[in-house]
């Protein structure tokens, strides 16, 4: 394991009580930092990185830090809400979901 990482608001500030964003669908009012990206930061070498293991398929921010490191493979257990239009976009194969994989 390299890195590990959680969702949750960025350094020293206080957790959310309740999501602002519940009444709209709209990802970039959230101020948490996803666990991709907390783990990409505390990664002490990006090029090192040969799988991640999310429980969400990234969203489509994400993805684009996981592209820009050595990472080949991301399982996860549920997908996203856009997960089509994100693994499309970038031609990606989508048959890394977790439960063929024991946890």
């Amino acid at each position: 394991v390299l890195s590990t990482g959680y969702n949750g608001p960025p350094r020293g500030q206080e957790h959310c009580l309740e999501c602002i964003r519940k009444n709209t669908n709209n990802i970039h009012l959230c101020r948490a930092i996803h666990a991709e990206q907390n783990a990409l930061l505390f990664c002490p070498d990006i090029n090192k990185i040969n799988k991640a293991y999310v429980t969400h398929s990234p969203c489509n921010t994400c993805m684009k830090l996981l592209l820009n490191t050595s990472c080949k493979e991301i399982i996860y257990l549920e997908d996203y809400r856009e997960n089509d239009f994100i693994f499309n976009q970038y031609n990606l194969n989508q048959k890394n979901k977790a439960k063929d994989v024991p946890v």
